[in-house]
This record gives C-alpha cells, sequence and structure tokens, in this order.
C-alpha cells in the first residue's frame, strides 16, 4: 500500500461532507477561525496583529490537514495490514486442517514434519 502510494496509484484528499461542501469549504473554515482570532481594531499595530494571525491560521491549517491525511492512510494501512494477515491466517489454518499425505505409491525415504496448533 505504501509503494502504490508512493506510485500514485492511491491519493488520500480530505475534504468536507458532500451535503455541506456548498457552506462550508476550506476558505469559509478558515475564515470562521478568523473571526474567532482577529482584532476589530484598526490601529495600524492591530493589523500588522491581524497580518500575523491570519498567516498563523492558513499555516495551521494546512498542517492540520496534512496531518489529518496521513492519519487516514496510516488507519488505511492499518486496516489493510489486518485484513490481510487475517485472510493470510485463515487459509494457513486450512491448510493445517487438511487430513495427513497419503502418496499413492509407497515411498522409502519419506520425511514426516508435524505440526500442532489450537485455536
Amino acid at each position: 500500500m505504501v509503494q502504490a502510494r508512493r506510485e500514485g496509484y492511491i491519493t488520500i484528499d480530505i475534504k468536507p461532507p458532500e451535503e455541506h461542501s456548498a457552506s462550508v469549504a476550506s476558505s469559509d473554515i478558515r475564515k470562521e477561525l478568523e473571526t474567532y482570532y482577529l482584532s476589530d481594531r484598526v490601529s495600524t499595530v492591530a493589523k500588522a496583529w491581524n497580518e500575523q494571525r491570519t498567516a498563523i491560521i492558513r499555516e495551521a491549517y494546512e498542517m492540520m490537514h496534512s496531518v489529518l491525511q496521513r492519519e487516514v492512510f496510516d488507519e488505511l494501512l492499518r486496516d489493510a495490514s489486518e485484513a490481510a494477515l487475517d485472510e493470510i491466517a485463515a487459509k494457513f489454518r486450512k491448510m493445517l486442517e487438511q487430513g495427513p499425505y497419503r502418496p499413492a505409491e509407497p515411498v522409502d525415504d519419506m520425511r514426516v514434519l508435524a505440526v500442532w496448533y489450537t485455536d
């Protein structure tokens, strides 16, 4: 899965749910954050601070977006690994539950491997 992502077969993009996509876009989320953190004052110092706050909000949003994408990929990788291991275990269990090997013709130099397992 990691190799498939590196080669571009798997891409992960996080977007708002479709029922909210018209009303909630990334710029809307940033604008809402700005309403909480930007100052209403009009002095030059307040404007300078608001520019800094806007830049921080933009950077924090981009970092949060990339972290969420990484988390989603890690979760998918964990789920895929668990599913693959469960499938391998089921096939191995099926192979172990088969009866003993009985060749059609007797063999003089036969080696036997015994395996015992429990659930």
